[in-house]
């Protein structure tokens, strides 16, 4: 990601919508206002596991970006990750679970397709 007139920006393709409203071509991908430090501090957060329930996926990230995408604010955003975390399929996300693997420069090669 690269800095862009105290905003993120990143790749993208076609016209692409700007979190917190407008449109940049090309390349442009985003540009932080306030409402963007919410949702980037949603998707950034790291309080979840990416599965739960033994085979089922966290989706709330997805959740985010759609829901921004829709245009929807930060609070209803945050609200509905809120309620998805306690309420999914009636079992709740899971917190992280450690990793048992830990990757390298020199052995990351060997768990890729794995």
């Amino acid at each position: 990601m690269a800095a862009l007139e105290g905003g993120l920006i990143g790749g993208g393709c076609g016209n692409t919508r700007v979190l917190g409203g407008g449109t940049l071509k090309a390349s442009s991908y985003h540009y932080m206002t306030n409402h963007d430090d919410r949702v980037i501090q949603m998707l950034d957060d790291k309080s979840f596991h990416i599965e739960f329930h033994g085979y089922l996926s966290n989706d709330a990230k997805h959740a985010v970006i759609a829901l921004d995408g829709l245009g929807a604010n930060a609070e209803d955003i945050a609200a509905y990750v809120e309620d998805y975390a306690t309420t999914t399929y009636g079992f709740g996300l899971e917190p992280p679970k450690q990793s048992d693997i830990e990757l390298t420069e020199a052995n990351w090669r060997d768990f890729l397709g794995k």
